[in-house]
């Protein structure tokens, strides 16, 4: 039997999961419901105002949810905040069904910009729609809300230096592109770019990525934390099924970094090149 590669299950768990709020353009059966009544019914009304772009529609229609539902109840909304600021589904199949990394993530990056603080508390809230207890024990559908989300945030805290239209070049990530090398990462060039992620930890206290201030000045350890969360979240996704070991690998590299000073944050900009982190 044909093996499937562990990039193309992540791929598919993705479709899988997201499948449920796809139905046929102009032809959803629950348009002709009026006032629905129930969990069933208000989580098809929802699915079907998420369908047609309704999406205050589809937000009072979760809100009816009873505690049965609260589950899927919270991974829809999170999807539901991804979607309404330009991270759909679909702009993650697009990209990191590719295989998940460091080129992934420019055209991700890409996609979200021009990236803004409005944005990225948006993503915050998404990701906060399941509590760190819950991300540490939960099901599948919460691994997956945690992983999809802090990927949105990591993408973002790239996209807020590209312009609309804009690449994300290694000269926005670090002063010299070419020179800054992870055998290299001297002053000169590993610094961070106009524009570009702070050093270090910004107020230190950024322990989780639910801890952290997400408004104001964006750090490295902002965009560590993110990856960190993304690591925990595909080792516990792996743990049930197997998922790709693309993007998984690129937060490995990542997560055990420290950022606590200049030296360390150069060292982590040259690790991001080394991870195709920024196009040439």
């Amino acid at each position: 039997m044909k093996q499937i590669s562990s990039k193309k299950k992540l791929f598919l768990v993705l479709a899988i999961s997201m499948a449920t709020l796809a139905t046929l353009s102009g032809c959803n059966a629950f348009s002709l419901i009026d006032n629905p009544g129930g969990d069933e019914q208000y989580l098809s009304a929802a699915r079907a105002c998420f369908d047609q772009g309704d999406f205050d529609c589809a937000r009072e229609n979760y809100a009816k949810l009873s505690g049965n539902y609260a589950e899927t109840r919270a991974a829809e909304e999170a999807f539901l905040l991804l979607t309404e600021n330009g991270a759909s589904m679909g702009v993650f199949m697009e990209t990191f069904g590719k295989g998940g990394d460091g080129s992934a993530l420019n055209d991700l990056a890409e996609a979200l910009a021009p990236g803004s603080e409005a944005k990225r508390l948006a993503f915050q809230q998404a990701y906060n729609k399941f509590s760190a207890a819950q991300y540490a024990s939960g099901s599948a559908q919460v691994q997956l809300v945690r992983y999809i989300t802090s990927l949105a945030l990591t993408a973002e805290l790239l996209a807020e230096n590209i312009p609309a239209g804009g690449r994300l070049t290694r000269n926005r990530i670090v002063d010299d592109g070419t020179s800054c090398t992870e055998t290299s990462f001297n002053v000169n060039a590993c610094d961070g770019a106009a524009g570009a992620l702070g050093n270090g930890t910004g107020s230190g206290t950024e322990t989780s990525l639910a801890a952290a201030a997400w408004s104001g000045t964006m750090t490295l350890g902002h965009f560590k934390l993110a990856m960190t969360e993304m690591f925990q979240s595909l080792d516990a996704l792996a743990a049930s099924g197997g998922f790709s070991t693309g993007s998984k690998g690129l937060a490995a590299a990542f997560k055990d970094l420290t950022v606590n000073d200049a030296l360390t944050s150069r060292a982590f900009r040259a690790k991001m090149l080394g991870q195709g982190i920024g196009r040439p």
